[in-house]
């Protein structure tokens, strides 16, 4: 007996095979389909047991595949800029200093980024260029055993090139695969954790040789939720697919603009997204074969 005539047989023994699927965006969905998207296996071997990759913390590389999520839904805010509160000296509340600063990442379409996860598995990081929907991001991360590894995605238009282990493969892209633009997904978290949160101003701190505005978002259960409410393609780029975990938001102002977020989890680490040459021209093309 096959696979198939073994799964039709158990069939009618299965007690969810009259439940409706779960709904997009959803809790189930999400946790779903980030199994899916990020469960691998190596090809399988004549005999014995399939082969699983080393699991290099999965929830450690969330921009391995951009066709992980749903595509992102309008997000339609008022963000009442106009009456921000101003602090003695001119200087921004924290709360308005945040506002603004999403506001302005929203309307970016061309950056670049990095990403550093650091958790018990270790360190990994992920370079990433921006413009509108394209994008190019090279990952490097050290396995189990210590080996290190590099691979990259990259989207022109619709079509996906991944490369991995000197090998370049090209899909199409459909308009369900994609992931939200990555300053439009930064500005739609940093409105959400606003939500509820409470807000802390630490005052200036360096940062790379950068004087920086170091304001803390402390989650409560509202701006979880606020969180829980965005669309997938909008959280899987900061693996925000499980709010209940984020402690805190901190945020790193240079000026009026973004300079860096980084997301700590109760276990999942702390994941720091650093921005720059934000609105600069970044030009993606398709990898040579």
């Amino acid at each position: 007996m096959n696979d198939d005539e073994l799964t039709q047989l158990l069939g009618p023994l299965d007690p969810t095979r009259d439940d409706p699927p779960p709904v997009a965006g959803s809790s189930r969905h999400a946790k779903i389909l980030e199994h899916a998207m990020t469960t691998t296996l190596t090809p399988r071997p004549d005999t014995g047991d399939a082969v699983h990759e080393p699991v290099v913390a999965l929830r450690r590389r969330p921009w391995a595949n951009p066709r992980r999520l749903l595509a992102a839904a309008a997000v339609v805010v008022v963000l009442g800029l106009g009456l921000a509160t101003l602090w003695p000296g001119g200087t921004q509340s924290a709360e308005a200093a945040v506002r603004s600063a999403a506001a302005e990442l929203g309307e970016i379409t061309s950056l670049r980024a990095e990403m550093t996860i650091v958790d018990e598995a270790g360190t990994s990081t992920a370079v990433g260029e921006f413009s509108g929907d394209n994008a190019h991001v090279v990952e490097s991360w050290t396995d189990s055993d210590g080996l290190e590894h590099t691979s990259a995605f990259t989207v022109v238009d619709d079509t996906m090139w991944s490369e991995s282990a000197g090998r370049i493969e090209s899909s199409p892209v459909g308009p369900n695969d994609r992931l939200a633009p990555f300053g439009t997904a930064s500005a739609a978290v940093l409105r959400a954790a606003l939500t509820g949160s409470e807000v802390t101003d630490l005052g200036e701190a360096a940062l790379d040789g950068t004087t920086v505005r170091h304001i803390q978002l402390t989650m409560t259960p509202e701006s979880r939720a606020a969180l829980a409410a965005l669309t997938p393609a909008e959280l899987a780029w900061f693996e925000l697919e499980y709010p209940e975990e984020v402690q805190t938001i901190e945020v790193h102002l240079s000026g009026d603009i973004i300079h860096q977020l980084t997301v700590v989890g109760s276990t999942a680490g702390t994941r720091s997204i650093r921005y720059f040459d934000l609105g600069e021209p970044v030009t993606i093309t398709a990898p040579q074969r």
